[in-house]
């Protein structure tokens, strides 16, 4: 029986939902309730309407173990690799599927989803999942930056009664070599106008520099995947192709 007294719900409930989502790969989930309470506006960051004012929100991510759930999946079902976009298509459907059975009604918002964004990030921070660093990425105090930030979920259930603490601070002291590798990622561009291209590398070389979460860099595959366009199709095919042994 659900503990009915203050909190009790969303807690066990996050708390569920965290398992499920774990066994999924997603092993970051960070509970919060939709208002913020009253500390930003939900719309201005991207969020739905709640199912209910003082709802239970779940900003789900992932360290590097998403990428062999992902892989499996590609393994048990090679015609995924062959869908737009299949690592959002298998994202959106994991958690979909992951949190519809807990029995209560979800609305979900994802990182990759069209304009207006979420501002995840923000919402990051914001639930006390971890602070920005010095390089604009979330600094996870284990993971350091190799996180990334999938998806809101809104369910129709009581938020925690107060707020998460913020994070520590990861980066106080250090000489923030990040914030050099950015610098020279952008070349003088900004920010908003900056994208990877063929200047990949030097975009990896900011998640590189950081020295917190060395151990949870990145596979090369799932490196090349997420930042060198040209080398997508191959990366998937590789999956394909292990796939097809396991079977013979």
């Amino acid at each position: 029986m659900v503990d009915d007294a203050p909190g009790g719900l969303s807690q066990k409930l996050a708390e569920r939902a965290a398992a499920a989502l774990g066994r999924a790969g997603f092993d970051l989930v960070q509970p919060f309730r939709a208002d913020l309470h009253g500390r930003a506006d939900p719309t201005a960051l991207g969020l739905p309407a709640a199912l209910r004012p003082d709802g239970l929100a779940l900003l789900i991510g992932a360290s590097r173990s998403l990428w062999p759930a992902f892989a499996a999946a590609v393994t048990l079902d090679p015609p995924l690799a062959a869908t737009d976009e299949p690592f959002d298509h298998w994202i959106e459907k994991t958690i979909d599927s992951t949190l519809g059975s807990l029995g209560e009604r979800v609305q979900l918002r994802f990182a990759h989803d069209p304009p207006p964004r979420l501002a995840i990030q923000r919402l990051a921070v914001l639930a006390g999942l971890a602070p920005l660093g010095p390089a604009a990425l979330v600094a996870h105090p284990n993971f350091g930056p190799w996180i990334s930030l999938r998806a809101v979920a809104l369910l129709d259930a009581p938020g925690p009664p107060v707020p998460a603490l913020p994070q520590l601070q990861p980066c106080a002291g250090c000489v923030a070599p990040c914030k050099t590798a950015l610098d020279e990622a952008l070349g003088g561009r900004p920010l908003a106008a900056a994208g990877f291209g063929g200047d990949w590398p030097r975009w990896l070389g900011v998640r590189d520099a950081c020295p917190i979460g060395r151990d949870w860099r990145y596979s090369e595959a799932q490196i090349r995947y997420h930042y060198d366009p040209t080398a997508r199709a191959g990366v998937l095919r590789e999956l394909v192709e292990a796939a097809g042994l396991l079977v013979r």
